[in-house]
């Protein structure tokens, strides 16, 4: 501002002092903040700069009105953007993943209240709450939700970096857990009053879904049909993405199951869906080469035994895993040494990425690279006592087996009476 040649109104735009936030005791002798706006003006004196005249202006009420504003729009943008996505996706699928969100958010928040006293049982929780949020945002992918599940990919950001500093962890880091919880929480209830105006027009065509009669050629329930379909779109969605190209056969889901089993299979199909579509199913012009048919094929089955209970059976005809990709990554990443990942077997690398926070992406996207995926397989088939075995040939696919066992018969009190001794 002293050098004349500069244009006073060029220095006034560039001005870092606009607006300043400060602290000012107010009359009880309390600090009390506000907003300074400072602007110079230059003093003459015969032609020449003498002087600055600075003038600070209390703009407090005008800054705290301006970013109530831009909430309250970024808000209603918000709503749009939802009520957007909304329409697009058939409300009994909405509201089945409301119902389910809801659930799984409250355990987030039990975890949340749960003790802690180390940091070995904070990064368990983390972990915890990593799983949970990891099936929210399938879920949301799985019926295209795109909104939502960028938002539990954010989510996953912040417990991605409490696991880098888990030996430090502490109950102070889990406050941005609680704030993005809160705000997941807050989306829910907005989607719900969202549905319920809609509702409220009478819109038949997005109370029903179309579905296409030949995704599940060989059921009759209608809702299993839709049900199980929105895998196929998922997979189809992904594909178009990732610039490939699927078909995802079904075999034996007109199978009655338990409700537990049902949506630990439905969970569990999800996961390996998104993880096929990323790191299996080859790129189209990798196919070719390979003299591979054009689409991918997934084929997911289930049997019932009498012996055995359920046998849920995953298969994909992708690249399957390299494991000498394994080994590099493991090194990469400090999990072993050169020398140490020579002597590991093709099953013992198979076992390493089931572990948690491994992952052969080289980045993390809303799709994959968290290391959260399979890992969450593997525990949902722990908690219903059953057992997996893993397959995979580098070049010809991976298969996945687990075997759930029959579940125990529990009889009712007021049904005991009704039974006769034999």
């Amino acid at each position: 501002l002293f050098t004349a040649r500069i244009k006073e109104e060029l220095v006034q735009t560039r001005n870092p002092l606009k607006l300043v936030q400060t602290s000012v005791e107010n009359r009880d002798g309390q600090l009390e903040s506000k907003y300074l706006s400072l602007t110079f003006k230059r003093v003459l004196s015969e032609g020449e700069i003498s002087n600055l005249l600075v003038t600070a202006k209390d703009v407090t009420q005008e800054t705290l009105l301006k970013a109530e504003l831009e909430k309250i729009k970024e808000e209603k943008n918000q709503q749009v953007n939802l009520l957007a996505e909304i329409l697009y996706i058939p409300s009994n699928k909405m509201r089945a993943f409301l119902a389910d969100a809801d659930i799984s958010l409250n355990k987030i928040n039990d975890v949340l209240e749960q003790p802690g006293s180390d940091p070995s049982t904070y990064m368990s929780k983390v972990n915890t709450i990593f799983e949970i949020i990891h099936k929210v945002k399938g879920d949301a992918s799985a019926i295209n939700f795109e909104l939502f599940s960028s938002e539990c990919h954010d989510f996953e950001e912040i417990l991605v970096k409490m696991r880098r500093q888990s030996n430090q962890l502490s109950g102070n880091e889990f406050l941005p857990v609680t704030l993005a919880l809160e705000e997941l929480f807050k989306n829910c209830h907005v989607i719900h009053v969202l549905l319920d105006k809609i509702s409220s027009f009478g819109s038949g065509s997005f109370e029903s879904s179309d579905v296409e009669s030949d995704l599940l050629p060989d059921e009759q329930n209608p809702k299993e049909i839709n049900e199980w379909s929105q895998l196929k779109s998922l997979a189809e969605r992904l594909a178009d993405k990732y610039e490939k190209d699927v078909e995802v056969h079904f075999q034996g889901f007109k199978l009655e199951l338990p409700d537990d089993y049902h949506a630990a299979f439905k969970d569990i199909s999800t996961q390996l869906i998104r993880n096929s579509m990323v790191h299996g199913i080859e790129e189209r012009y990798v196919r070719k080469e390979h003299a591979k048919i054009k689409e991918g094929q997934i084929t997911l089955s289930i049997k019932h035994s009498d012996i055995d209970g359920y046998i849920y059976t995953y298969k994909d005809d992708g690249q399957g895993i390299n494991y000498d990709h394994i080994r590099a990554k493991m090194v990469e990443s400090g999990i072993a040494t050169t020398e140490s990942v020579g002597d590991l077997s093709e099953r013992d690398l198979l076992k390493v990425v089931f572990r948690h926070g491994f992952s052969m992406a080289s980045e993390a996207n809303l799709d994959a690279g968290r290391g959260v995926g399979l890992p969450l397989v593997m525990d949902k088939v722990k908690q219903l006592g059953g057992k997996m075995n893993a397959a995979s040939a580098f070049g010809r696919g991976f298969v996945l087996k687990i075997v759930l066992p029959k579940p125990l018969v529990t009889v009712k009190p007021e049904e005991e009476e009704l039974l006769e001794p034999a």
